[in-house]
C-alpha cells in the first residue's frame, strides 16, 4: 500500500511539475459564469473554481512531496555515513583481532620454547644430582673406611686400608 502511494507520487510530481497550475494564471473562459454551474450540475463538469481548488492542492502535495524526499535523501546521505563510518570501524576491529592473533601464536610459540628449555634444563638437573649422589654414597664408604682404619690403628693393629696395594703386593712377595 505504501509502495503504491509512493510510485502514485512520483507519478503525480512527474507529469504536474508545481506551479503549473496557479489560480492567477488561469483566465476565465465562460462568457456566462452561471452556465458552468449548470453544467456542473447536470453534466458533472469541472467549473473554474473546481480546478483552481484541484491545483491548489496538487500544489501542496507536490510541496509536501518535496519536503519528504529532501528528507529521504538526507536520511539516505546520513545513513550512509552511518555505514560508512561502521564499515571503516569494522576494518580496525578485525584488523586488531588479526593483529591478536598474531601475537597469541609467537607467545605459544615462546611458551612452547620455554617448556621444551624447562624440560631440558629438568634432565640435565636430574643428571647432575644423580651424579653427585653417586658421589657422595662413594665418599661416605670412603670415610666409614677411614674410620674403621683410624679404629684399628688406635687398637694397635694396621689396617689394610693405610697400605696400598702395590706395597702390600711387594711384601707378599
Amino acid at each position: 500500500m505504501n509502495a503504491h502511494f509512493n510510485t502514485t507520487i512520483l507519478l503525480i510530481n512527474e507529469l504536474i511539475p508545481e506551479g503549473v497550475f496557479q489560480p492567477s494564471d488561469v483566465s476565465k473562459r465562460a462568457i456566462l459564469p452561471f452556465i458552468g454551474e449548470i453544467g456542473k450540475h447536470l453534466f458533472g463538469l469541472a467549473t473554474t473554481g473546481d480546478v483552481a481548488t484541484l491545483a491548489s492542492h496538487i500544489n501542496m502535495l507536490t510541496r509536501q512531496n518535496n519536503k519528504m524526499l529532501g528528507a529521504l535523501a538526507q536520511h539516505g546521505g546520513d545513513f550512509s555515513s552511518y555505514i560508512s563510518q561502521v564499515d571503516h570501524r569494522f576494518n580496525n576491529m578485525l584488523a586488531a583481532i588479526g593483529q591478536n592473533s598474531k601475537t597469541l601464536l609467537l607467545l605459544e610459540q615462546a611458551l612452547l620454547d620455554t617448556e621444551e628449555n624447562i624440560r631440558y634444563q629438568y634432565q640435565k638437573s636430574e643428571e647432575v644430582i644423580a651424579t653427585q649422589m653417586l658421589e657422595s654414597q662413594q665418599i661416605r664408604h670412603e670415610l666409614e673406611k677411614l674410620q674403621i682404619a683410624t679404629a684399628e690403628f688406635a687398637a694397635g693393629k694396621l689396617p689394610a686400608i693405610l697400605i696400598p696395594p702395590h706395597v702390600l703386593a711387594e711384601s707378599i712377595n
